[in-house]
């Protein structure tokens, strides 16, 4: 891009991509050809919204057409977003069955930590990129004795035993659902419980929790930012 263009992009009105997964049709008719698939989270420069359809722009200069019905313009997404429990849970589940990709932050394929950055950031909060670095924000949550302490939406952290003299790593996370159960991305983005009793106990991964976080009581703190903070979004 040049200059002008780049200024361009960042002051233009724009649309967010809310669907799971679609596409952006090359005419309003939506028969006669695509421009390209787009995931949960797609940004798009907004030329003209339409009572069915949104007139959308790449950054390359292509141009298509997007229901309404599947996203909404960026700033009156950011203002009406209201980050809870109930609404992170709701979107996590949208994303069960995606298949396992290290690296992966779409519906196309997703890690552990790229599943939870997603979630968190179709709900207008933006975290660190990998588990070891999302473990070290938020409120701590106390797991040592068991599960009693955690919330609906916190994340939970898993790491193997450390060889003596090790610090401990932590190496997958995944989203506390209530329950005992919690939801997470492994072979694909699959629910699993500590619960022994359960038909979905994980005692593989129960053996390796090792820390909780709470993220929504800590918003706009180190590592954990609202997207209307951000200076793209803005």
């Amino acid at each position: 891009m040049t200059t002008d263009q780049f200024t361009k992009w960042m002051t233009a009105d724009k649309i967010i991509y809310l669907d799971v997964y679609g596409l952006v049709y090359s005419s309003t008719k939506m028969d006669e050809g695509t421009i390209s698939d787009i995931t949960a989270g797609g940004i798009l420069m907004l030329r003209d919204a339409g009572k069915k359809n949104y007139s959308v722009e790449f950054p390359d200069g292509r141009k298509g057409f997007i229901p309404v019905k599947s996203a909404k313009p960026l700033k009156k997404w950011l203002k009406n977003l209201k980050p809870d429990p109930n609404e992170i849970i709701k979107t996590a589940k949208k994303f069960m069955g995606v298949p396992y990709l290290w690296g992966g932050t779409s519906p196309k394929g997703l890690d552990c930590s790229g599943f939870t950055k997603t979630v968190y950031f179709l709900n207008g909060v933006q975290l660190a990129r990998d588990a070891s670095q999302q473990c070290l924000y938020g409120e701590e949550v106390d797991v040592k004795n068991g599960y009693d302490k955690l919330k609906r939406g916190d994340l939970v952290f898993f790491g193997p035993e450390p060889p003596p003299g090790k610090d401990q790593r932590i190496t997958h996370v995944g989203i506390y659902l209530g329950n005992k159960e919690f939801i997470h991305a492994a072979g694909m983005v699959r629910i699993n419980s500590f619960d022994p009793k359960s038909p979905i106990f994980s005692e593989y991964r129960t053996s390796m929790l090792v820390k909780a976080r709470r993220i929504l009581t800590s918003l706009d703190t180190p590592g954990i930012t609202k997207l209307d903070q951000k200076i793209f979004f803005k």
